[in-house]
């Protein structure tokens, strides 16, 4: 009944072309098995990663904060329906917030167990079970199922708060990993440098334990040509993690079926047609669980490394970015509060900083000659031209920042403001 999700994440990419997509799925109707894509972002490998990275080092803390004082506000009193549905808006309100902070948030709490458990004690609050065959349904049970349920959100809320002050140090430590191995613009003596080998210096002399007991885990070696595998190398395993990996594989033995049913099947017309075509990988992960969210992390960052994509600041928003087409790249594809992207916004800040400046020159020169014809006549033209010029610089600092139009910079070097 309480057992899928809402709203769901799919991560999709293609290390082939370099780009990624995110989308986010939500349920048709409540009895529905179908699910509708209501958003869909495409970028560049690795850069739902890093804006994950950074818009969470801002926003989470306080989020964190606020969620642990509302865990202080948690009571055992399973009855007091007025303050768990106070709580549980405090709690839903803390999900919003999280949701509005990146894509990644918004697709794993539909199906935690918080609002699961919350469900199913809201089904016997409210009687829901009378909707179906409950004639064996006592006072008694539902008081006891009530006492249960909301014993697991307790408990639910607890450990969900716990993963996510986990999270405070797991971004905090992938964004010095991003920092030491992929950072374009740090470290100008690792510029020659291929990304693995900077992630096996930080793994080696920084971090040991990064990428290490992990979901996926990422070790890296020196090695100066390839050998065959020890057959007595060990390894160590954890299995705390309930499933990683889920595959459906067919029993069937194609090959022994097509020999014994005399197929007309033309294999040599199937080598052909995909013979001249180039065949693209597409690797897909859905997101429901805050685990599925480090995990995606790990994905990517491994991908980054193996791939030795170097990231840099834009230029313009001064956030890291992953290169869309070109590794020179100097500005991100992120949209800014003017519907522009940052490229589209650098260079019109460009284009208007030039008209300024052209427009200041030509009042300087024009200043600059009305003082030198009235320099015999009138003695304080040199102190007044001094005064204009400290007036209209400060005027064009104003207007290269947006603090006042163009309109208002003419007015003040044309001695009308």
């Amino acid at each position: 009944m309480f057992n899928e999700p809402v709203i769901f994440g799919r991560f999709l990419v293609n290390s082939t072309q370099g780009r990624e997509y995110f989308e986010i799925y939500k349920k048709i109707s409540p009895d529905s098995n179908q699910y509708k894509c209501i958003e869909r972002t495409h970028t560049a490998l690795g850069q739902h990663f890093l804006d994950f990275l950074e818009y969470s080092d801002e926003a989470l803390p306080p989020i964190v904060s606020h969620y642990n004082k509302v865990f202080k506000y948690l009571d055992k009193d399973y009855l007091d329906q007025k303050k768990i549905h106070t709580t549980m808006g405090f709690i839903h309100d803390i999900y919003n917030s999280l949701s509005a902070v990146h894509p990644f948030w918004k697709s794993t709490f539909y199906l935690n167990p918080v609002l699961s458990n919350y469900k199913w004690y809201e089904f016997y609050y409210f009687r829901e079970y009378m909707n179906y065959d409950a004639s064996d349904m006592t006072e008694a049970d539902r008081d006891s199922k009530m006492q249960h349920y909301w014993d697991q959100v307790r408990r639910s809320i607890m450990h969900e708060l716990k993963e996510l002050e986990e999270f405070l140090n797991f971004i905090s430590s992938m964004r010095n990993a991003v920092t030491f191995c992929l950072d374009y613009s740090s470290f100008p003596e690792f510029s020659k440098l291929h990304t693995q080998q900077r992630a096996y210096l930080y793994q080696s002399h920084f971090d040991s334990n990064f990428m290490r007991n992990q979901t996926i885990q990422s070790i890296f070696n020196l090695s100066d040509r390839a050998s065959a595998m020890d057959p007595d190398r060990l390894i160590s395993f954890s299995d705390n993690n309930e499933v990683m990996v889920s595959s459906i594989i067919s029993n069937a033995n194609y090959y022994e079926l097509i020999k014994k049913s005399k197929t007309a099947l033309d294999f040599s017309a199937l080598a052909a047609s995909v013979e001249k075509t180039s065949i693209e990988t597409t690797t897909n992960l859905d997101i429901t669980t805050l685990e599925d969210i480090s995990t995606i992390c790990l994905y990517t960052f491994s991908l980054l490394v193996s791939n030795n994509v170097h990231v840099r600041p834009c230029k313009n928003c001064g956030r890291l970015f992953s290169p869309y087409n070109r590794k020179d790249e100097l500005y991100c594809s992120r949209i800014q509060a003017n519907s522009k992207t940052c490229r589209e916004d650098y260079y019109d800040k460009q284009i208007h900083t030039d008209e300024l400046i052209r427009y200041y020159r030509t009042a300087y020169k024009r200043e600059n000659a009305r003082k030198q014809r009235n320099i015999v006549n009138k003695p304080s033209s040199e102190k007044e031209f001094i005064q204009w010029t400290k007036k209209a610089k400060k005027a064009l600092e104003k207007a290269k920042k947006g603090d006042i139009s163009f309109e208002e910079f003419k007015k003040i070097l044309d001695r009308e403001g």
